[in-house]
């Protein structure tokens, strides 16, 4: 009896270990997955994921290499979509692009979001924006953006068979169910001129036109037309008549008679190389430390913070998370950043100088320190003091994090900021657009080195840049600055990026 209940005592208390989620991570070609679940169920949506890439790249004929940044994607539950900071339930994923940090994550609890013969439409979707950021850098217009990734977020990979651009249920209702905003309103609108009623049409619309025009080669042509004239500045309601030869109201009428004619097909590639890709795309899987169980979202989410009042709750979390590990770097390292950004910076300060002290090779300690020296050189340049010592020194540990972790765009970018005081030394040039190279989608670089460029006299690269980030559909917090800049240069004027900015966000008012 005592044998027996000494037994039961130690199953029950191994049960919180055995029901704690591990999270584990693997590397691809393109990615990098990160998932509770079990490294099968890893492996299987990294498979799916680099054969949509895959998908992508034979559809839009781009040769370049997988980028260097691989693109970090978090399988999740719905709960850690509120930490991430989507309160929305009706949103299953997101996508991020930052200074901090570009990534995706897709509530895999969610139904839309199970594997039903591979389809990940979320996922799908959000990757897609990526991929036409990262190789085809232009100013789209919005409708385009979202109806081209609503075409392609549809891709199944079966056996010996690859399709895309099939029907979508959820969006043919809303189109039959909801009012139609007038296509006028579709083509020329921004993500902010739509009130919420508006924003499911606005979906729906945009993919049935991308469908349209995207199922026929003569229509094919005439959108590629469009795409050009709107990338020139020409308006995009004249790009249209111009481009395919017809008023609004004709377009209209054709494209509800589309909607249910006998031509609403999709695109089926069959054969030995469609389907799958035969082997596994995994290169590398890693089980991370169990402080990572509840302290990798947070973590993630910090990474992006831009200003003290947009997450007053994060604090606490990783306070009380880190506390349950303690003498765990892992855990350290965030508790430190959380309260270098959110909390008490000189005890945050503090353990990162201890954390350094103990691994001083450390290429993410190394980055946070120089962030932190960079944002009080700004400070204390915003006071009229000398921030020259300041600046060395966050020069210094950037220098040491990119020796550790190369060709990172955060660690380059923020190594291009800790030089620039004045004019951008014509030596780190070089570093500030390779960070842009590596991340196009992040319009805050774009912005920096737009302005740099400007200032030596390269105006047609730096609207090159600044265009994409001032048609941004999201309209992240450059777009409006990017806009006034291509405005700028229009007039020959001086070109301002705006307000400093120091590396967490906070912005010199």
């Amino acid at each position: 009896m005592r044998v027996a209940f000494r037994f039961l005592m130690a199953l029950l208390l191994a049960w919180p270990l055995a029901a704690q989620a591990t999270w584990r991570r693997a590397e691809t070609a393109s990615f990098i997955g990160y998932s509770r679940g079990s490294e099968k169920e890893l492996r299987t949506r990294l498979h799916e994921l680099q054969d949509f890439d895959t998908l992508l790249r034979l559809v839009t004929a781009v040769k370049a290499p997988p980028s260097e940044a691989k693109l970090p994607v978090f399988f999740i539950a719905g709960r850690d979509l509120k930490i991430l900071g989507i309160a929305d339930a009706q949103v299953d994923g997101i996508y991020v692009s930052s200074p901090g940090l570009v990534y995706a994550a897709v509530a895999t609890d969610r139904a839309s979001n199970s594997f039903s013969n591979g389809v990940n439409t979320a996922l799908f979707h959000e990757y897609a924006h990526h991929f036409m950021f990262q190789y085809f850098t232009a100013a789209y217009p919005p409708w385009y953006v979202e109806g081209y990734a609503e075409y392609m977020s549809t891709a199944t990979f079966k056996p010996g068979e690859t399709s895309f651009g099939s029907f979508d249920k959820g969006r043919a209702y809303q189109l039959i169910a909801l009012p139609w905003m007038p296509m006028q309103t579709l083509l020329t609108a921004r993500r902010s001129d739509l009130k919420d009623a508006q924003v499911p049409a606005f979906y729906a619309q945009s993919w049935l036109t991308t469908h349209y025009l995207m199922r026929d080669a003569q229509r094919s042509k005439q959108l590629i037309a469009y795409l050009q004239l709107v990338a020139k500045g020409t308006p995009r309601d004249a790009a249209f008549t111009t481009a395919f030869g017809l008023g609004i109201p004709e377009f209209t009428k054709a494209l509800r008679a589309y909607m249910t004619s006998k031509e609403f097909t999709h695109s089926r590639m069959t054969g030995a190389a469609a389907g799958p890709s035969p082997g596994d795309p995994v290169t590398a899987m890693t089980v991370l430390p169990p402080s990572a169980d509840d302290l990798l979202i947070p973590a993630t989410r910090l990474s992006v913070i831009e200003g003290r009042d947009q997450a007053p709750a994060l604090l606490d979390l990783v306070r009380t998370a880190a506390a349950r590990y303690p003498g765990d770097a892992y855990a350290q390292a965030v508790l430190a950043e959380a309260e270098i950004k959110l909390g008490d910076r000189a005890a945050g300060l503090a353990l990162l100088d201890a954390q350094l002290a103990a691994r001083p090779a450390d290429a993410q300690l190394l980055y946070l320190r120089g962030r932190a020296w960079l944002r009080d050189a700004v400070i204390a340049h915003r006071a009229g003091k000398d921030a020259g010592d300041l600046m060395k020194q966050a020069r210094r540990a950037l220098a040491a994090a990119n020796r550790a972790r190369p060709d990172d765009y955060r660690i380059l970018f923020a190594h291009a900021l800790a030089s620039r005081e004045g004019r951008l030394p014509d030596a780190e040039m070089p570093v500030l657009l390779r960070a842009a190279e590596l991340a196009p989608q992040v319009g805050e670089i774009a912005i920096v080195a737009a302005q740099a460029l400007a200032a030596r006299g390269d105006k047609a690269e730096a609207r090159q840049l600044l265009t994409p980030v001032a048609n941004d559909p999201h309209e992240g917090p450059g777009s409006k600055r990017a806009a006034a800049m291509l405005a700028a240069l229009d007039r020959n004027a001086a070109v301002d990026a705006g307000p400093e900015e120091t590396p967490d966000g906070e912005k010199d008012d």
